[in-house]
């Protein structure tokens, strides 16, 4: 608006550590970042949703320790309860939007073209249905297209990307795709397969994996989703209780690396180590690992209290 300041790069600042001076007022980064999400949330409440959500969810284009706790930090600030904020990159906002389609669009692989100026981000979901959860991963490429030839170019990446699969679906986002340039590509994208494009997919799947997270039913949800963020092993902690061997759960395969955090207290008895087993998904591999207690003042047994986070 004529008179306002803009300010842009404001996650970039926030992270950075940044300070704005707007008429004459100093502000931090993060104090702005707050007040963004803020309002968007308050946008949100005035088509009558809580102003305070059940459930936040922000797709970001990649996710790192130093934004999580950025985020943490805003989420405090504007008053959204700890543990109701959760942050995915855009391949698993993908992943949620498509597996929370109809059953045909995602039967077999489901393909993504993200377009963005002469880069194609290609992304590929599969299934292991021998797993349960079935076990989902994504495989990504970035490709160019030819600007002189757009139409050629993306044939030649589709037809790549796709070429011995079984595609069900394919999506295609991205301002790249503005303009009736996709002929014989788009021809051949659609024999035999469902293609939608749109400009909303990953915020669309930040509201379905806000949703799902809200689910409390069992087996709601019959997949794990594998990707960078991701963890990868089960890890327990093996403990006794009233005479029997219990495996306490710590961390969950799935679960968001950059988000998780297990702490318990336990109280040795006749033992001078934490065992931990690290399960992989496959349960073929498990492993215990055993932590020595060292350094401890000696005391009578069951009088010292260890905290394992």
């Amino acid at each position: 608006m004529q008179g306002e300041e803009a300010v842009s790069g404001l996650l970039q600042a926030a992270l950075a550590e940044k300070e704005f001076f707007i008429e004459g007022e100093t502000y931090k980064a993060q104090e702005l970042l707050a007040l963004y999400i803020k309002k968007l949330v308050y946008l949100a409440g005035k088509l009558g949703n809580p102003v305070i959500p059940d459930f936040l969810v922000i797709t970001l284009e990649q996710l790192s320790r130093e934004v999580t706790e950025l985020f943490l930090q805003v989420a405090e600030r504007i008053g959204i309860p700890e543990g109701k904020l959760t942050l995915i990159d855009r391949r698993e906002s993908f992943y949620y939007f498509a597996f929370s389609q109809q059953k045909e669009l995602w039967l077999h692989d489901v393909c993504l073209f993200d377009n963005r100026g002469d880069e194609v981000w290609c992304r590929r979901l599969e299934r292991d249905q021998r797993t349960m959860p079935q076990l989902v991963t994504i495989s990504e490429e970035q490709r160019n297209i030819d600007r002189a030839n757009k139409d050629a170019s993306f044939l030649k990446i589709v037809s790549e990307v796709t070429g011995g699969h079984i595609v069900s679906a394919v999506y295609l986002t991205g301002d790249g795709f503005d303009g009736e340039w996709m002929k014989e590509s788009l021809s051949f994208l659609c024999k035999g397969r469902r293609v939608f494009m749109g400009k909303n997919l990953y915020s669309k799947g930040a509201c379905y994996a806000a949703a799902r997270k809200c689910m409390t039913e069992e087996n709601s949800w019959q997949f794990v989703y594998m990707g960078d963020n991701e963890m990868k092993v089960n890890v327990s902690l093996k403990v006794q209780s009233q005479g029997k061997t219990e495996f306490f759960t710590l961390i969950s395969a799935g679960d968001n690396w950059y988000e998780q955090e297990a702490v318990v207290d336990v109280i040795p008895e006749h033992q001078d180590t934490v065992d931990l087993v690290v399960t992989p998904l496959d349960t073929k591999r498990r492993r215990e690992v055993s932590i020595r207690l060292e350094g401890f003042p000696k005391r009578p047994e069951r009088t010292t209290k260890v905290r394992v986070k």
